[in-house]
């Protein structure tokens, strides 16, 4: 049986809390003040930290750090551990579960050769219950083991190494990024965590969070708040809402600023009018969300455990997109319509499913029907082009070539609003029908060019659809509308045909 001795990280405002963890050898964290009062390139990579983060990293994130790295040392002198033995260390935020020592335990004597043992993720995750296994997962996507350090079994030899190592060479690292200083394949994440952090704690930290839920904001003050308040509601807080006041207008801003007062999850950006596109592409830079969710400020969600079981859903595969469905509202009439699409006969499998997926319209152009993976979009650079009309049809259709796995989220929560007061119907305009023409050709020219034969059949399916509404939008313009635009109509006509 392996030995396991705990200890807690705490700072100075946590010390009465001291008393509910009893079992515990303190240890004092490192705060940021300290950290301001030195120069970190003395104690800290902060060079290699930007080039790794993309982004500088703060004094709070560099105290935490040490503050781990001091209870290392701890570890490794502590002479009552032989070198396979483990220590769990705790921060002192977290709750953990009635038999915690029992559990840590057994899981030290299940997975005696791994040098961590994470027990606790950010990413969510449900508390492990009577009856339930000491398992672990062992995750392909390594970067999924770098979410929380809240919670972790450390075993004495590599305790022993790290505090070698760091005396040698500074850290770049954050405290929770075990992959970047210890092999990933000899750390385990348990299955069903041990603790976790508190919901307030949670909203304080936002440097990493799981979704980024975007809401591009334009002269829809009378619907905002229902907006914010059915992201806020969540019972999943590991998230950041950000709030793009496009310009708006109306008293738009001011209610955003009322919720970044309240909230500290919650960012507003405030920027001069660019359109939709321009309101999402500011959100997506400024986004740290591994998984990016995108909300209309006139639509909302229903339902309170959303996140939750989208994050439960996602493990611990981490595909790169989540489909699900929608609710139409027609507020004028005050119904709710729920759009179900047919899902039989999938796979699970996106190579094998893209045809079904688009003639099922699980597939379709809306971004808020996708729950898509930040890094897929920076990485290839799919930001939503401004200045156009429907843009989301052609950001979907580039979309749907980069994506390689998926899951579906089986519930209409999304509540879109097909008919509000206030809005003014002015039939089809010429400069919109324009943009769908333009997009049109030049989506069909790559289709036509294109060699994936599974994407092609989707994507083919996809114009089938779509390319049917360019057809009965330009058929309903009238006049000289009409015929200012009939020469690039024949040409999108001739490539849709092509693939008929």
């Amino acid at each position: 049986m392996k030995k396991v001795i705990h200890y807690v990280l705490y700072s100075e405002q946590q010390a009465p809390l001291l008393k509910d963890k009893p079992y515990f050898t303190p240890v004092l964290t490192i705060n940021a003040t300290q950290i301001e009062a030195i120069d970190t390139a003395l104690i800290f990579n902060t060079q290699k930290a930007f080039e790794k983060l993309n982004r500088l990293i703060t004094n709070r994130e560099i105290a935490h750090t040490l503050s781990h790295i001091k209870c290392w040392k701890a570890i490794a002198e502590n002479s009552e551990l032989d070198d396979e033995d483990f220590a769990l260390i705790a921060e002192c935020s977290v709750n953990l579960v009635g038999n915690f020592q029992q559990l840590a335990q057994d899981y030290a004597n299940r997975y005696p050769s791994y040098g961590i043992i994470k027990l606790q993720s950010n990413a969510g995750g449900r508390l492990f219950q009577d009856g339930d296994n000491v398992d672990a997962f062992i995750y392909g996507d390594i970067s999924q083991y770098n979410k929380g350090c809240a919670l972790y079994l450390i075993r004495k030899d590599l305790a022993k190494k790290l505090t070698t190592q760091i005396a040698e060479t500074k850290p770049h690292w954050l405290a929770e990024q075990f992959t970047e200083f210890h092999e990933p394949s000899n750390i385990a994440q348990a299955h069903y965590l041990l603790g976790e952090i508190s919901k307030e704690k949670l909203q304080d930290k936002v440097e990493n969070p799981l979704f980024s839920i975007i809401v591009p904001i334009y002269n829809v003050e009378r619907y905002l708040e229902q907006c914010i308040e059915s992201v806020i509601a969540q019972d999943y807080q590991n998230y950041e809402l950000i709030l793009v006041d496009d310009g708006s207008p109306d008293n738009s801003i001011d209610i955003c600023i009322k919720y970044a007062k309240k909230y500290k999850n919650v960012i507003v950006i405030h920027k001069i009018n660019g359109g939709l596109s321009d309101a999402r592409n500011a959100g997506i830079k400024v986004a740290q969300g591994e998984y990016l969710i995108f909300l209309d400020s006139d639509d909302y969600w229903d339902g309170t455990k959303i996140l939750t079981e989208i994050s439960q859903l996602i493990q611990p595969e981490y595909p790169d997109v989540i489909f699900h469905d929608m609710t139409f509202y027609n507020e004028i009439e005050n119904k709710l319509k729920p759009y179900i699409t047919n899902k039989n006969n999938l796979t699970g499998n996106y190579r094998e499913d893209f045809l079904l997926l688009t003639q099922n319209t699980v597939f379709r152009p809306s971004a808020w029907t996708k729950i898509v993976k930040r890094s897929i979009l920076i990485k290839n650079e799919l930001f939503f082009k401004v200045g156009i009309a429907h843009e989301d049809l052609d950001w979907s259709f580039e979309l749907a070539r980069k994506i390689n796995s998926y899951k579906i989220y089986n519930s209409p929560f999304y509540i879109y609003r097909t008919k509000r007061f206030g809005s003014i119907t002015t039939g089809v305009k010429a400069e919109n029908v324009n943009d769908l023409l333009d997009i049109g050709i030049e989506k069909l020219i790559k289709l036509n060019d294109m060699k994936n034969i599974f994407l092609y059949k989707g994507l083919k399916q996809y114009f089938l659809y779509e390319g049917q509404y360019i057809i009965d939008s330009f058929k309903l313009l009238k006049g000289e509308e009409k015929s200012s635009l009939q020469g690039k109509y024949n040409t999108f006509v001739n490539l849709f045909n092509l693939i008929k």
